[in-house]
């Protein structure tokens, strides 16, 4: 069977059924453009070819639950659009706690605290999501964890647009709050 003649929607629907030599022409058909996409927002080779194997890595994962996409280019930019924000928030997070880290230990001794510091990362981060109201935290977890479009989160969550975007705002503001009391220099 010749993949390259058919079109996206009926790429889809083989991907849902777990056609896998369907998911490698959605690869071969996509793969490049999407690449040059995150590598010049993203500005490095290794970080963009990470962010693209994560990006279909994960529409593997979730394949048999794709059924809703009507339009696969705008859909796989969507996502890499929201796997770019994760890095770049991942990155600033990670860039700050870094800073007050190396703060830290130059004015404290950190040879057993070191490794205990970095597993409450993690914690701290888990235990704030989940201290969210349910709605937002399922809307950020969809959105940031999940990378689905807010489109798609509204749609899921039986929202409106507006209300979920509402929802991802006020987890943002709570985390932003919450690492602020952690991390204070």
């Amino acid at each position: 069977m010749q993949y390259q003649h058919h079109t996206d929607t009926e790429l889809v629907k083989l991907l849902v059924s777990g056609d896998q030599l369907a998911f490698k022409e959605i690869y071969d058909r996509y793969s490049q453009s999407l690449y040059w996409y995150v590598c010049n927002r993203i500005r490095s080779k290794e970080e963009s070819e990470e962010i693209l194997q994560e990006l279909f890595l994960w529409l593997w994962k979730k394949h048999e639950t794709l059924g809703h996409i009507t339009e696969l280019k705008p859909y796989l930019f969507s996502a890499a659009r929201y796997k770019i924000v994760n890095y770049i928030d991942k990155s600033v997070v990670r860039d700050r706690y870094a800073e007050h880290y190396a703060l830290y230990e130059s004015t404290h001794d950190t040879s057993t605290e070191a490794y205990a510091n970095l597993s409450d990362f993690d914690n701290i981060l888990e235990r704030s999501i989940a201290n969210l109201p349910d709605n937002c935290q399922t809307a950020f977890r969809l959105s940031r964890i999940e990378q689905m479009p807010i489109a798609h989160i509204a749609e899921r969550m039986n929202l409106s647009t507006g209300t979920v975007e509402n929802y991802i705002g006020q987890a943002l503001n709570h985390l932003r709050m919450v690492w602020g009391d952690h991390y204070k220099g």
